[in-house]
């Protein structure tokens, strides 16, 4: 157990504190991040691509919305580094600011149809800060969180963070599920603006909740022992490449799988099978409860079985249940196509929620943010980015859904081999320092690299 806490250190937050400090932003985060993916699905195709099919169109606009994701990368790596050497407090205040603004000044674009060519080119500018600011938000959160957990509940406290998403999306469907109801010129013409000028309340209040933020007592302890490294995402690459791939792993499994449900889906819904939205947005609302719902059972029982077996039983029904899942789809009924997005919700909460906590727990203090951030948002960008515009296209070539499926499987697999090379973390202490003692827990250990 960790010793007493000396002056001017700073003091172990609430459980309360740390669910709204590490929730709120990642609520925010990924609020943006929806609507934008929602839009994109919907309306976007015939507002900045016009003259064009409706498939084309989607896919166009489906591959504005795959460059955010190859910011975020870039912006681990930037908003890590931040982390890592000047703490996890004004990283996380950054972040946020970051994407609500670009998210704001989204609702403000004219269209094609107004300036031409410069519409969608400032979109994509837009939605690159938009992918630049997630890419620093997540790491951030997750550290916040896992790093001002108490021992033997990382599981729990890791699952914040990942509670986000969901809830984010819960909040977008809600909203754009209300302006569906206006005339199709109305929408076109102002109302899909309004979830992205919603985002401005929801940024200050998130900046609020975070005023008084302070760094965690394990970055502390590491900035006191001299231990912090001049170049975070470098030693990440020469030290803990293992941990990388690893987390890398694990997230392609819902990476990839978060984004078949809630944009291929609808869109394929919408454009190929012709469901009524009421079905497609009670979908995408069945979904979000379900994932928010699983998020939080599966993390607080990784506290008391592991992180690896939880996972791993989900990726196996994962592997087993593709097919079947999107034979539903393709068969087009509104009913179906719910219950579809309903388990999906369940198990893409399940793989989501646990790498909240066991990404970070594989790293060291030192490199924590950056090597957790890089980890997940590389997958985000490979997988995540490239998945709504490949499963679109595949789709359409095929005239069946089996290659969404086969994708959907592959990616559960990877997670599931992912997982399966980790340690079990659950019952580790979390490492405090470059040495390799643990901040909670029962043990101390000598660093071993790639452990």
């Amino acid at each position: 157990m960790s010793g007493p806490i000396a002056r001017g250190e700073p003091r172990s937050p609430s459980p309360r504190q740390v669910a709204v400090v590490s929730l709120v932003g990642t609520t925010i985060e990924w609020y943006d991040f929806q609507a934008y993916g929602l839009a994109a699905s919907l309306v976007f195709g015939k507002l900045f691509f016009p003259g064009f099919s409706p498939v084309t169109g989607t896919l166009l606009s489906f591959a504005t919305f795959g460059v955010g994701f190859f910011a975020r990368p870039l912006g681990s790596i930037v908003f890590g580094h931040l982390g890592d050497r000047l703490g996890r407090r004004r990283v996380l205040m950054a972040s946020l600011l970051l994407m609500g603004t670009a998210t704001v000044l989204i609702g403000f674009l004219p269209g094609y149809a107004q300036i031409g060519v410069a519409a969608p080119i400032l979109l994509v500018l837009l939605r690159l800060c938009q992918g630049f600011g997630i890419g620093g938000e997540w790491g951030g959160a997750a550290v916040y969180a896992v790093e001002s957990a108490p021992d033997g509940q990382r599981g729990r406290y890791g699952g914040w963070p990942q509670v986000g998403s969901p809830l984010g999306l819960l909040i977008a469907t809600i909203v754009f599920s209300l302006i569906g109801l206006m005339p199709g010129d109305a929408l076109r013409a102002w109302g899909w603006r309004i979830p992205f000028l919603l985002s401005a309340v929801l940024v200050v209040v998130g900046l609020y909740m975070r005023r008084n933020l302070e760094d965690t007592r394990a970055f502390a302890k590491a900035r006191e022992q001299k231990a912090l490294t001049r170049y975070p995402v470098l030693s990440v690459l020469r030290r803990h490449p293992r941990e990388l791939l690893l987390t890398f792993g694990m997230f392609s499994a819902t990476s990839g799988g978060f984004y078949m449900f809630v944009t291929f889906i609808p869109a394929y819904g919408n454009t190929t099978v012709h469901a009524p939205k009421p079905a497609l947005f009670g979908g995408l609302l069945a979904f979000a409860v379900a994932e928010l719902l699983a998020v939080i059972i599966a993390t607080r029982l990784t506290d008391r079985v592991g992180r690896r077996p939880v996972f791993l039983g989900c990726a196996i029904f994962t592997i087993v249940a593709a097919y079947p899942l999107f034979l539903v789809v393709q068969a087009g009924s509104a009913a179906g196509i719910v219950v579809v997005m309903l388990i999906g919700g369940v198990l893409i909460g399940v793989m989501y929620g646990i790498p909240g906590a066991l990404a970070p727990e594989l790293f060291p203090p030192e490199v924590r943010y950056s090597g957790a951030g890089l980890g997940y948002q590389t997958s985000a960008a490979i997988v995540g980015g490239l998945t709504p515009v490949v499963t679109t296209a595949a789709a359409a070539g095929a005239g069946a859904t089996w290659p969404v499926a086969v994708l959907l499987a592959f990616f559960a697999a990877l997670g599931l081999v992912a997982v399966a090379r980790c340690r079990e973390t659950g019952r580790d202490g979390l490492r405090e320092s470059a040495t390799g003692s643990t901040i909670v827990g029962v043990r101390e250990e000598s660093h071993v690299p790639g452990h």
